[in-house]
């Protein structure tokens, strides 16, 4: 226990370091920009970390906390990517016209995606668990595949060829309505296909709550100002409310009305957080930097987990040395790994674009 305090300690320090809350009666009106969202990428990297690692230990430690956390933490991330390309819609001239945003768009994930699955190839190699070159081989093109939660990457690939396919249509309350319906119907194909985990729908609506936000922004922001401090009260009340009736579904194995609250949940946790960040901010230049490096973090650190917990299983380290390492190699790997993935984007754009 006393370990998990010590390892937990840094991070709080890094969430809270350089925090600001608006007063009464204020907000921060920039809670939805560019290094605002970069801030809040590097905490959700952190904690999808933590969430693997707690799954890896002993549950007699603080870690435990972070056992269910996974899939709210993917929900806010996949509705900043929906807020984001919306944005993108509303404020940039040709955002979506043609094919381009596919073949610009999709690439930034797939590049690194596949450089992952030559780590993991690697790595697995040099651990002494080699894979065979067909799965190696069909990990560049299948969601079944060597790379750690990959899944994720494939789900937002197809979330991305949605959006295009919706947005396609000008009128945007049509485009919203075939979003979300387009969305519902993954989601229901998801939770019937034996492919697929729950993993793959519990959060997955998220993306399109992102896209309305970003469109309704003004008229929400407007809801927001009269009674304000009710609303969030409510909000976040409804919120707990959720949370509780999904743990007891959890706690007596109603997996099929767990579905129900897994997707609500998910969905209301991303609005409330991004709603709370009108009156908390966020802002240090370590969170900045874990951040830039979210993506390739989020890729790598499952590798890392796994292969540094042979040295915690045969207690050869113990948790606090499990942590420190897992987390300096994470960082370290992810930096490495996002210089790769830059300098094979540039070279992709700069071919592209002749």
């Amino acid at each position: 226990m006393i370990q998990s305090l010590i390892c937990l300690a840094p991070v709080a320090v890094l969430f809270l370091w350089n925090v600001k809350i608006a007063g009464i009666g204020k907000n921060f009106d920039d809670y939805m920009s560019v290094d605002n969202m970069q801030n809040i990428r590097g905490m959700l990297a952190v904690l999808i970390v933590i969430h693997h690692f707690s799954g890896m230990i002993e549950e007699n430690s603080m870690f435990f906390l972070f056992n269910h956390i996974g899939y709210l933490v993917v929900a806010l991330f996949l509705f900043l990517s929906g807020y984001g390309l919306a944005y993108g819609v509303q404020n940039k001239p040709g955002y979506i016209s043609g094919v381009k945003f596919l073949y610009t768009r999709i690439p930034k994930l797939v590049i690194p995606y596949w450089i992952a699955v030559v780590i993991y190839a690697v790595g697995y190699f040099a651990a002494g668990e080699p894979n065979t070159w067909k799965e190696i081989l069909l990990s560049f093109v299948s969601f079944k595949n060597i790379v750690g939660s990959s899944w994720y990457i494939f789900e937002l690939i197809g979330l991305y060829i949605i959006f295009f396919l919706s947005f396609k249509i000008k009128n945007r309350k049509i485009a919203l309505s075939v979003l979300f319906v387009l969305v519902a119907v993954c989601a229901i194909g998801f939770y019937f296909g034996d492919s697929f985990s729950d993993v793959w729908y519990r959060s997955i609506f998220a993306f399109p709550l992102g896209v309305l936000y970003s469109l309704k922004k003004d008229k929400i922001e407007s809801f927001l100002l009269n009674k304000t401090i009710g609303k969030y009260i409510v909000l976040i009340l409804f919120l707990i409310i959720l949370l509780s009736l999904r743990y007891v579904c959890v706690v007596f194995d109603l997996s099929y009305l767990q579905v129900l609250f897994d997707v609500t949940s998910s969905a209301m946790f991303a609005l409330v957080a991004v709603i709370m960040l009108r009156k908390i901010k966020l802002g240090n230049k370590a969170l900045g930097f874990l951040g830039s490096l979210s993506f390739e973090i989020y890729l790598i650190h499952f590798l890392l987990l796994k292969l540094i917990y042979s040295l915690y299983f045969n207690g050869q380290i113990n948790l606090l040395l499990y942590f420190v390492i897992s987390i300096v190699s994470i960082i370290l790997a992810a930096y490495i790994m996002n210089f790769i993935d830059r300098s094979l984007t540039k070279l992709y754009m700069k071919a592209i674009t002749k």
